[in-house]
């Protein structure tokens, strides 16, 4: 794992009790991009982000957000039988934050039209815009 020290240094701004953020190896977390794990004795929570996103900072930045928004919307206080059954919407929720905080949504909520939208949601293993 490698620890980033940029990405680390925002999400502390969100989050003081963010340790860190690392890029992990691939299978490092399975079937996500992302995810936090919590320390709750300690109240810290760590956030791996898998390498192969890499390719695109939109990526890397979408899913870095989505994983702060589990922790800003207090999704990890939740037991785990909450978070079970709330689980698609938990998700949606930090989606939205992820994509309010990346400037994706206009004032009416609405998508504005960047082409890394399409690639994000879908999460595409490829840029898209190399083939426009």
């Amino acid at each position: 794992m490698r620890k980033s020290p940029f990405l680390s240094d925002i999400a502390k701004q969100y989050d003081p009790k963010i340790d860190h953020v690392s890029f992990c190896l691939p299978g490092l977390i399975e079937n996500c991009n992302g995810q936090v794990f919590a320390r709750k004795s300690v109240k810290e929570y760590r956030i791996l982000i898998d390498e192969n996103l890499l390719f695109c900072a939109n990526r890397v930045l979408w899913v870095f957000f989505h994983e702060v928004g589990h922790i800003i919307l207090g999704h990890l206080e939740l037991t785990d039988s909450e978070r079970f059954s709330k689980k698609l919407k938990l998700e949606r929720a930090a989606d939205e934050w992820a994509f309010n905080q990346m400037g994706i949504f206009d004032h009416q909520g609405q998508v504005k039209n960047i082409p890394c939208f399409n690639c994000i949601k879908d999460f595409s293993l490829k840029c898209r815009k190399e083939f426009k």
